[in-house]
C-alpha cells in the first residue's frame, strides 16, 4: 500500500504563507518602530543625551542672517545671539557660500526644525519658507566638559 498522507495538500501552501505574513509582520513591529518595548535611544533611564544640530546651507556670499528653531507649538526662537556669516575659508567669487551655525542644548537623535532670514540695513527677509529638519547628534565627550 503505498504512503497516505495524513493532512491534505491543498491547506499546505495558505497556511504556510499566513505563517509568513505573520512572521514579517512581527520583524516589522520590531525593528521598526514599536514604541511599546522600545526606548528612545537618546532617553536611556530617564536622562537626555546632551546633543547639537549643525545647521548647513547656501547662500549668496555677502549676507549675513539670523536662525530660528521652530519649537512645538510654532513659535520660533532665535538661535544665534551675532548675525551667521559664510563659513570661514568661503571665496568670495563663488556664486553660493556655505553657512552654517552650531545649536547646542538640544537633546540627542531628537529632529528639530529650522528657518533663516537675512538681515541687513533694508531689514529681514526670510531666505527660505519651508523649515529645514536636522537631526541633533550627541556631543562628544570632549565637548561636553567646555
Amino acid at each position: 500500500m503505498p504512503f497516505e498522507s495524513r493532512f491534505d495538500r491543498s491547506s499546505v501552501l495558505p497556511r504556510l504563507f499566513s505563517v509568513l505574513v505573520v512572521l514579517v509582520s512581527l520583524g516589522a513591529f520590531f525593528c521598526c518602530g514599536c514604541s511599546l518595548w522600545r526606548k528612545e535611544s537618546s532617553d536611556v533611564a530617564g536622562l537626555s543625551v546632551p546633543g547639537q544640530a549643525v545647521v548647513k546651507w547656501k547662500a549668496l556670499p555677502n549676507l549675513r542672517c539670523n536662525l530660528y528653531r521652530i519649537n512645538p507649538n510654532g513659535t520660533q526662537i532665535q538661535v544665534n545671539r551675532e548675525p551667521i556669516e559664510p563659513t570661514p575659508g568661503a571665496a568670495p567669487g563663488q556664486h553660493l557660500v556655505e553657512y552654517q551655525f552650531v545649536d547646542r542644548g538640544l537633546v540627542a537623535r531628537k529632529s528639530y526644525y529650522y528657518v533663516a532670514e537675512k538681515t541687513g540695513p533694508e531689514g529681514t527677509e526670510p531666505l527660505w519658507r519651508t523649515p529645514m529638519m536636522v537631526t541633533a547628534e550627541a556631543i562628544p565627550e570632549a565637548d561636553s566638559f567646555q
